[in-house]
């Protein structure tokens, strides 16, 4: 059989009475490790996440500049028309 052979003992566990390190300085390690590998991940993409933060202020200020042109045109979806749809011939 698999676990056939002579017998071993088994460890024994050896209990401490205070923890060898505080759990907020093991919590920090957990932090620290996780911020490491988040910007691990982010540094090969900072160019496009920049360039893609930059164009979607640039998207937000062309409607902004283009509500000046329309001062009627609805801002928002609750200001649309509610009445029926009718066709354009």
């Amino acid at each position: 059989m698999l676990f056939d052979g002579p017998p071993a003992a088994l460890p024994t566990a050896t209990l401490r009475p205070t923890p060898s390190q505080p759990r907020h300085r093991v919590a920090g390690l957990h932090v620290l490790h996780w911020l490491a590998s988040a910007l691990r991940w982010a540094r090969p993409r900072t160019v496009p996440l920049v360039v893609a933060f930059v164009g979607m202020i640039a998207v937000l200020g062309a409607h902004r500049y283009l509500l000046t042109f329309t001062p009627d045109a609805p801002t928002s979806v609750g200001q649309l028309p509610t009445g029926p749809v009718t066709a354009i011939r």
